[in-house]
């Protein structure tokens, strides 16, 4: 879902020639802040929210390596 609609941003801005600035809020645990987590947070999300934060760092990555205009 986070990743899907990371591509349409980028895919919206690219067809249209646009670069529109937007602020995206994911929460603390995923991306670069991966590694403030503590053991008990990274197992909690290893195994209950493992996909939606795979998608949430997918989604970061998407955005942060597309081309800017």
């Amino acid at each position: 879902m986070y990743s899907d609609f990371a591509k349409l941003l980028v895919e919206i801005q690219q067809e249209n020639n646009v670069q529109i600035p937007f602020i995206i809020l994911t929460g603390f645990g995923t991306g670069e802040s991966w590694q403030y987590n503590g053991f008990v947070m990274k197992l909690f999300f290893k195994f209950i929210l493992n996909s939606i934060y795979s998608d949430k760092t997918k989604m970061e990555e998407i955005i942060t390596s597309s081309k800017r205009l």
